[in-house]
């Protein structure tokens, strides 16, 4: 079964270059990688109990799924969002990028958090 994962794992990476959408069945489920083009491409894994999870690359939009009450930078860049839905999980993260300062960033979630009733027990934040 690790075997069919590399292989999957693969031929995504090889696909998410084409300009096309294509669905490859595999043991475990369905990977299907849409069409790339000026919003990035997306991957999206189906399994076997219908459980399933996307990844949209650079340039993507907010998830349908992603919660109302997280703020979002307006002048942020989505690098990557992701959505898993599943016995298990359910939800969305995002990876984003931004010119703003390190320290108003910061101060920009821990406001907009608190504001939309978010309670911050712990924080860890470091600086690249």
């Amino acid at each position: 079964m690790f075997t069919h994962r590399i292989v999957v794992i693969s031929l995504v990476l090889l696909m998410a270059g084409c300009n096309r959408s294509k669905t490859v069945s595999t043991l475990s489920g369905d990977v299907k990688v849409e069409e790339s083009g000026k919003t990035g491409s997306a991957v999206t894994f189906t399994g076997k109990n219908g459980e399933t999870m996307t990844i949209n690359s650079e340039g993507s939009e907010l998830p349908d799924d992603y919660p109302k009450d997280v703020p979002v930078g307006s002048g942020a860049k989505i690098v990557m969002a992701t959505s898993v839905n599943n016995a298990d999980n359910k939800g969305s993260s995002l990876v984003l990028e931004t010119a703003d300062s390190f320290d108003k960033t910061v101060a920009f979630y821990k406001k907009g958090l608190a504001d939309n009733g978010w309670k911050i027990d712990a924080t860890i934040a470091g600086r690249t």
